[in-house]
């Protein structure tokens, strides 16, 4: 009987440690944490542009307001706000008002921010940084499936210096909004 005690005592740390890592695999501790998956897309109709960087479309049936996500463009009353604006009716325009739209997240005013493209592939965000008529909104462009592409626009776009980069010295959005509030 001592020579099986002894061995127990050889074979039971060894054999309770494996049995307690492989009851922990499944432990969320233990395992890895899954792929975050990706957003649903979800097909619209825009029923109007009211910026370079907001829009209105059924979605659902359901009239929603868009903010697109990763991207700031010129408030209208800046240079090249209604250019902007103007841009994003024409991109809208080409895809004949129907584009489909991922949401990634609700903004504090209760509009849903999303990346936007039309049936082609084209994306909006990307589209609106490429030709310059929008900043990259670096602080939440993270949130959206395809940063890189816009930060990879911008980069051009400012290599380019059209739209907003004619202009390096001109009050960025998030700039001029803060200015107006402290005017209020």
């Amino acid at each position: 009987m001592k020579r099986w005690v002894i061995i127990s005592l050889k074979i039971l740390p060894p054999l309770l440690s494996a049995i307690v890592l492989l009851g922990c695999q499944s432990c969320s501790w233990w395992s890895q944490p899954s792929k975050p998956s990706l957003p649903a897309a979800i097909e619209a109709q825009v029923v109007s542009v009211h910026d370079g960087d907001t829009m209105r479309v059924l979605l659902n049936g359901e009239e929603e307001r868009i903010r697109l996500c990763g991207i700031d463009a010129p408030e209208l009353k800046q240079r090249l706000g209604e250019a902007s604006r103007d841009h994003l009716r024409s991109l809208v325009n080409t895809a004949n008002q129907h584009v489909i739209v991922t949401i990634v997240d609700i903004d504090r005013y209760g509009r849903k921010v999303a990346e936007v493209s039309q049936h082609n592939g084209k994306i909006l965000n990307v589209e609106q940084i490429k030709s310059g008529n929008a900043y990259l909104y670096r602080q939440y462009a993270s949130r959206c499936p395809h940063n890189l592409q816009m930060e990879q626009a911008e980069f051009s776009a400012q290599r380019s210096r059209i739209g907003v980069w004619k202009y390096p010295n001109a009050l960025k959005p998030w700039e001029y909004r803060k200015k107006q509030r402290s005017i209020v």
